[in-house]
């Protein structure tokens, strides 16, 4: 029997608290627009540019979410940017592992739909869809919670080695608070092994690797011509990002 979610919460710190904060509010923002809708409701699926779709338009919705955060609402407005640019493709690809992979050979659509992966047919996709229900998998069975998870994303999130950062030291330490906050969260947790930390740190680095075949598949769609406009997207693959803040 697990421990009662009202015992749980009152042994968080104020911190997590606020990180659980931002991700209801970021989980529970309003439905998909139609015309994200209507991509994935195509009769013949494109699910990559469909997928592309979806994050050009929830982009921002990650952006001002970011804002909110502890630690990262304190830094410099050049390089929450600079950190949103090179991490929010990562942060989103958690996001879908955690909240919409829940089946080894199903992933679920923002609009209800399943696509089983054995049907993808274009390779490079299926690879990074496949990896994406690997790592999914491999977190269920480490039972990541919500409280694991926030505390995933802002180690994610403020990555000191980001090219373009003006004050490295300041975000690793803030990145060296985020590990801490877990490490904390998992030993005032009687029911979770002190090993599951470094084993959830471990899937972070699969991200990584995830989110470069999805940077090649980028490039190489937009070299070939049949990738989509998608003006926020695009500028997680530049150097210099336009956004407006």
């Amino acid at each position: 029997m697990g421990i009662p979610q009202k015992q749980i919460q009152s042994q968080l710190s104020p911190m997590l608290r606020e990180f659980i904060k931002a991700e209801d509010e970021l989980i529970n923002q309003d439905g998909l627009m139609e015309c994200c809708r209507e991509a994935f409701d195509a009769k013949e699926l494109d699910l990559f540019s469909a997928v592309c779709h979806l994050m050009d338009h929830q982009l921002y919705t990650f952006v001002k979410w970011a804002r909110t955060l502890p630690l990262y609402k304190d830094l410099k407005t050049e390089d929450q940017i600079v950190l949103m640019q090179r991490r929010g493709l990562h942060l989103m690809s958690l996001t879908v592992c955690y909240y919409f992979i829940n089946d080894e050979n199903l992933i679920s659509l923002p609009n209800g739909q399943k696509v089983v992966i054995s049907n993808i047919k274009d390779e490079n996709v299926a690879d990074i869809v496949q990896g994406l229900v690997d790592t999914a998998g491999r977190l269920r069975h480490l039972n990541l919670d919500k409280h694991e998870l926030v505390c995933l994303k802002g180690i994610m999130l403020l990555n000191p080695v980001s090219k373009g950062l003006i004050d490295v030291k300041r975000v690793q330490e803030m990145q060296e608070t985020m590990e801490d906050l877990l490490i904390d969260y998992v030993d005032s947790q009687p029911h979770i092994d002190e090993k599951v930390t470094g084993e959830l740190l471990l899937r972070l680095s699969e991200i990584e690797r995830l989110c470069q075949l999805t940077r090649e598949e980028v490039i190489m769609r937009k070299s070939q011509g049949r990738l989509g406009r998608y003006p926020l997207l695009m500028e997680l693959f530049e150097d210099k990002p336009s956004w407006l803040y």
